[in-house]
């Protein structure tokens, strides 16, 4: 199945971060403590660095892997690799701890530049768990400008995942 199909068949519109989502489920009323979504990434989309006052756990579905980037709040990187190829360093989970800054990319294709995805191979579907339940006034599209000036050191990091963006009024 390809990147479309999957979007049309789960109803899927475009996530202000980046790539396409879908509610698929929610904790009821009076205490909503976790909502899910369905996220997906194209090879070409970005999940631009963004940051929620609530803790988030991403889980993979497949069929590609997503290199996935945290800036904590004492100013580290982590590079983390989401699939489900455990033999490759990838994990099937990860949990994003509230106002860790993060982002997301599907994995590059190998070095060899002959190399062509399948049309399957073009995108990673995940399930994106937030606890407690997502809402607008939690999440925050992290400005690239403030960002550089922040953290100096993850310079070309923080450029490769807030792309031809503007995120002020």
């Amino acid at each position: 199945m390809t990147a479309d199909e999957l979007i049309k068949q789960f109803g899927m519109a475009p996530h202000p971060e980046g790539g396409f989502w879908v509610r698929s489920s929610i904790a009821l009323p009076p205490h909503p403590a976790w909502s899910a979504i369905y996220f997906l990434l194209r090879r070409d989309d970005i999940s631009r660095l963004h940051v929620l006052t609530a803790d988030e756990l991403w889980l993979a579905h497949g069929p590609t892997p997503v290199e996935l980037i945290q800036i904590f709040p004492d100013g580290s990187l982590k590079r983390s690799f989401l699939g489900l190829d455990i033999t490759k360093q990838q994990v099937p989970q990860i949990t994003i701890t509230t106002g860790t800054i993060f982002g997301a990319r599907v994995l590059p294709l190998a070095a060899d530049a002959t190399a062509t995805p399948a049309p399957h191979d073009d995108y990673a579907l995940m399930s994106c768990l937030v606890i407690p339940a997502f809402t607008d006034e939690c999440f925050t599209l992290c400005d690239r400008e403030e960002l550089l000036q922040r953290f100096p050191s993850h310079a070309q990091t923080i450029r490769d995942f807030t792309p031809n963006i503007d995120t002020k009024p």
